[in-house]
């Protein structure tokens, strides 16, 4: 019997074919190189953080130059512990509506009285302006590879500048779940990395999931591309370093739980039993998960 956690996670997706119609992601092109080639072309600068600020940077892509923001939401002094939380596909982290989904505010923001460490927000690309820009934007696999790589050295960056800071944690949901590994695979430069409700077949998700129904004609006639483009499942298990604290919803129809989980030593593995719609709306076992390890980063 299917669970209503899978039946929810399959409409939604329905859903959301008819809203993009056309403008699946990749309807245009699949013609674009791995985010480990595209990672050398991405230059970004990163200021310095020192305080509680919004910074709107741009970063040269081989797609052009794109926007990022980085959002200080506590700051309490380089000698603390530091957590970069990368949000999940089409949220819009920095909103103050509380009409669209926002992981980074359910999980970090609105609990940061309990937290002794630094919380920074990282915006990706294409993802401040309306959903339909957005879906534009993503038929093009180099434009979404792009985003992808302009993130993980976003968050490089301000890695970087705290390596003689306290220590850092990388986390994220969904998307930024992805970014996350990403950074773990082709960095390695955080201490910690909280990626949930994401894996390494990042290519797959679109191609052989529930997911595959928001892919668009260029992508669904060239599913190799895909899936040789975004799965980078070898590089991280060869290259991957840094603790890892994953956490997987045994529902999810679009990170399905039986692939994604490879990515993962399972000792390693928290498993909830929600699919990938319910995990985010109902989002308390994450923030749990996420804070759980923070503390114990804070931890003397």
């Amino acid at each position: 019997m299917v669970s209503h956690h899978a039946l929810i996670d399959r409409a939604t997706v329905r859903l959301g074919s008819l809203f993009v119609g056309g403008n699946g992601f990749f309807a245009q092109s699949v013609d674009a190189p791995r985010v480990k080639e595209m990672l050398s072309s991405v230059s970004v600068s990163v200021p310095t953080l020192n305080g509680e600020e919004l910074h709107e940077i741009s970063a040269d892509t081989p797609v052009g130059t794109l926007g990022v923001g980085i959002k200080v939401v506590q700051w309490c002094g380089a000698d603390h512990p530091t957590v970069v939380y990368h949000h999940g596909n089409d949220e819009r982290p920095f909103s103050s509506s509380r009409f669209s989904p926002n992981t980074f505010q359910d999980l970090l923001v609105d609990h940061t009285d309990n937290l002794e460490l630094n919380v920074v927000g990282l915006r990706a690309p294409f993802h401040d302006g309306t959903t339909r820009e957005y879906a534009r934007k993503m038929g093009e696999l180099s434009n979404f590879a792009a985003m992808l790589a302009t993130s993980v050295a976003t968050i490089d960056g301000i890695v970087d500048q705290l390596e003689d800071s306290g220590p850092v944690a990388v986390a994220g949901v969904s998307l930024g779940g992805w970014v996350t590994n990403l950074h773990r695979a082709y960095e390695g430069t955080a201490d910690v990395y909280v990626p949930m409700l994401a894996g390494a077949d990042l290519g797959k998700l679109f191609t052989q999931s529930a997911y595959r129904r928001l892919l668009g004609q260029a992508g669904r006639e060239n599913p190799t591309a895909v899936e040789q483009t975004l799965d980078f499942g070898e590089d991280l298990r060869e290259n991957g370093t840094g603790a890892v604290y994953p956490l997987l919803a045994r529902h999810d129809q679009y990170i399905e739980y039986e692939l994604q989980r490879l990515a993962y030593d399972e000792s390693d593995l928290l498993v909830v039993d929600r699919g990938h719609i319910t995990a985010t709306l109902n989002s308390t076992p994450l923030r749990e998960h996420l804070l759980g390890v923070l503390a114990g980063l804070s931890s003397p």
